[in-house]
């Protein structure tokens, strides 16, 4: 079955630093009745003076439980992407520096550069940040029986919550991220393959905390905002 769902309601971000509500909205196909979409999307606008980060849309997803990988059902943290949240300086290697600078003065020490795997994983001991420096790609989120698919391209981020599944389609443009996670905490790696992993996925992912700052924006950003909610 499939769900067509519009990314149709933007949420208004009204901390300190000022927010601009998206003007355009798009749709996207979600394939089977278990991926929810949250069709919420957003605009938020750094402040501060760091001159390669910009003002990015925000969307949300919240994926479903599958009976193979728990996605969002335990915690019920959005999936969130940061449209060009970052603006590249000139050279892949400088933006993923700026990146991963970023990344670690706001809590989220990095730990690898690299592509994303072709077939679905996720980890239950940690959330996983994640920006992109180089090409672009398709990523599926929640496993092959309901997963959606979204692009992301360079100067993207991914906040994606513990349980999740995560995969590339296809990439191109030679596609590399930064890895980044909470300080303190160690991923582990999950992949759907049974019953008893997931029983113990789901217990591990009871146990992981949120996040008390954005790993883009720090003490004043859209992943407080929308994981609050919850």
């Amino acid at each position: 079955m499939t769900l067509r769902a519009q990314l149709g309601r933007t949420i208004p971000f009204l901390p300190s630093s000022r927010r601009i509500l998206a003007s355009s909205l798009q749709s996207v196909t979600v394939s089977s009745e278990s991926c929810r979409p949250e069709a919420k999307t957003s605009r938020f606008r750094n402040t501060r003076s760091l001159c390669m980060m910009k003002a990015c849309n925000v969307a949300t997803y919240i994926v479903n439980d599958d009976g193979q990988f728990p996605n969002c059902s335990i915690q019920n943290l959005p999936v969130l992407i940061y449209k060009s949240a970052f603006a590249s300086p000139g050279s892949p290697s400088e933006l993923a520096n700026k990146i991963e600078e970023t990344f670690t003065n706001n809590g989220f020490p990095p730990q690898w550069r690299f592509g994303l795997y072709d077939y679905p994983h996720y980890h239950s001991t940690s959330h996983e940040i994640l920006g992109v420096f180089r090409g672009s790609a398709r990523v599926r989120l929640g496993g092959g029986k309901t997963g959606l698919e979204q692009d992301v391209g360079a100067g993207d981020v991914m906040i994606i919550p513990a349980g999740v599944a995560h995969e590339s389609v296809h990439s191109k443009g030679g596609f590399e991220m930064v890895g980044a996670y909470p300080a303190g905490c160690k991923w582990d790696m999950n992949y759907g393959k049974s019953q008893e992993e997931k029983q113990q996925a789901e217990a591990n992912i009871k146990k992981v905390g949120v996040p008390t700052q954005d790993p883009v924006y720090g003490s004043n950003g859209p992943m407080l905002e929308h994981w609050k909610r919850q």
